[in-house]
């Protein structure tokens, strides 16, 4: 998904008490994890035996076949269950592929599971997906550049970011803002965790600009950290240092934490939810074009962070937006700063941008 390798999305985690329990991946003709089908739920059992039935059921519906603990089989194995077990199955847009394998239809990377919040978005149930080639969400409209780089990146092992057109079953288009993360197992990736989002309606209330399809992978995203329970905020590798163990319960994120930029000079902010930078750079980038005032974009490392800076001028002013990652990972904030010209023109056309940036 995602139009080459795979796709997912979020970094929400289950809520109190929620199971995972919709989220799937194929057992033999069934079809766990669509729609909820893939384990029995017994009202009437014994109160006491439930949390092990749930987690008996999850074991269920993500080995497709014995596998011994030992094995590569079973590590993957484990990596699936441990990570649809630390997400929000309906929430988060997730697919998990092999990296190495080649399964049911000859095509490789083929998808181990997925959420049921990826299957209502592509369209597909998780017994359609798994086993098939996560080009089954590509079409005519998307950029085959981008699917190059995916498939390098995956030969590389490596973490990136790509946005491209990909297609729900049925045809329907739709803007897919796409995380691949390998994990990796004793230093050999094992599994890439594809984390998707759908941007196609605010991309659409843009006012000047058409969103464009790219590809990312820069040293940024070389980073590594242990499988935590929560879905990465950034592109990055996962480690699973203890094969039994998989992954550890801690839920900060410490690479985030570190990306964080201190501004010790005040200046005006806006403060947004969780969004891409590159998709907040696109429309600062849109509230320009749309004032008709002369931007461009650059990519600035801060001490080993990426920060994304849109300049603009406007007469003898010149100012420019830093795209700043803020404590809650996936969050941003636009900082907008003065490096010339008349302080009352600065504080007129941050308004402007502000009322502009509403619609983001």
């Amino acid at each position: 998904p995602g139009g080459g390798s795979s796709g997912g999305g979020g970094d929400g985690r289950p809520p109190p008490g929620k199971q995972p329990g919709n989220a799937g991946r194929g057992s033999g003709g069934g079809a766990p994890g669509d729609g909820g089908d893939g384990g029995d739920d017994d009202d009437n059992g014994d109160d006491d035996n439930n949390g092990d039935d749930d987690d008996d059921d999850l074991e269920n519906r993500i080995a497709t076949k014995p596998a011994d603990r030992g094995s590569r089989r079973g590590v993957v194995d484990r990596i699936c269950t441990w990570m649809l077990s630390h997400c929000d199955p309906d929430r988060d847009s997730i697919v998990l592929t092999d990296a190495q394998g080649t399964q049911l239809d000859g095509s490789k990377n083929a998808i181990l599971a997925v959420t049921d919040a990826w299957c209502q978005l592509c369209g597909y149930t998780a017994a359609e997906a798994v086993g098939r080639s996560p080009r089954l969400t590509q079409g005519v409209g998307t950029d085959l550049s981008c699917i190059e780089g995916m498939r390098e990146a995956i030969t590389a092992g490596r973490a990136c970011k790509v946005s491209l057109i990909n297609y729900r079953k049925g045809g329907h288009a739709f803007i897919n803002n796409l995380t691949l993360c390998p994990i990796r197992s004793q230093g050999q990736v094992l599994v890439y965790a594809g984390i998707l989002r759908d941007y196609s309606n605010m991309l659409s209330r843009m006012v000047t600009l058409k969103p464009t399809q790219y590809f990312k992978m820069t040293t940024h995203y070389t980073a590594s950290r242990k499988l935590i329970a929560r879905p990465p905020a950034t592109p990055m590798v996962l480690d699973v240092e203890d094969a039994e163990q998989v992954g550890v319960e801690e839920t900060e994120d410490q690479i985030w934490k570190n990306s964080i930029v201190e501004l010790h000079v005040r200046r005006l902010s806006m403060a947004l939810k969780e969004r891409e930078p590159e998709y907040l750079s696109l429309w600062l980038q849109d509230a320009f074009a749309t004032l008709n005032l002369p931007y461009s974009e650059a990519v600035c490392d801060a001490a080993g962070r990426e920060v994304i800076c849109v300049n603009v001028q406007q007469g003898n002013l010149v100012c420019r937006g830093l795209v700043l990652p803020v404590t809650e990972p996936g969050h941003h904030r636009i900082v907008f700063e003065r490096l010339r010209g008349d302080p009352l023109a600065y504080h007129t056309l941050f308004k402007r941008v502000a009322k502009h940036m509403e619609h983001c």
